[in-house]
């Protein structure tokens, strides 16, 4: 079974990444696996303990407390994250040939906001499920639904 996909368009007419497309694709299970390790151990170096209510309520707690608690990373370690997230991501250069994809590189986005967006989009395409919709289940001391 393939892994899945999610297509990118930036639609905002006032953005410099308008018209531009990135296809992003979920990262191999060894991958994924790891890069949640390098999570929680970054966390863990970090002095931050996960809380009993975040890890009973599975991969929906630890997604919301799980990037309030990166804020308090090193900035080294939290940029190396940010980077291998976003090597699930390839800019489509030829928007007419949908085979004309390559490795993300610095000159392909332009934008933070269109940053920002990706990395969201990534979290959704990993979990199943979107950042604003863990949150608006999310009420602190209880697990979501």
């Amino acid at each position: 079974m393939a892994r899945n996909q999610i297509e990118v368009v930036v639609n905002d007419p006032k953005s410099r990444d308008v018209g531009r497309r990135y296809v992003l694709t979920e990262m191999p299970a060894s991958q994924a696996e790891k890069f949640a390790v390098k999570c929680f151990l970054a966390l863990a170096r970090s002095g931050r303990e996960i809380p009993e209510d975040v890890r009973s309520a599975g991969m929906a707690g630890l997604a919301v407390v799980g990037f309030n608690m990166l804020a308090g990373l090193a900035f080294a370690e939290a940029s190396e994250l940010m980077d291998e997230m976003m090597t699930c991501v390839q800019y489509q250069y030829d928007a007419s040939n949908a085979a004309a994809l390559r490795p993300l590189n610095e000159v392909d986005v332009e934008d933070v906001a269109t940053r920002v967006r990706i990395r969201s989009e990534i979290f959704t395409l990993h979990t199943g499920f979107s950042l604003p919709d863990v949150q608006s289940m999310w009420t602190p001391g209880k697990p979501p639904a």
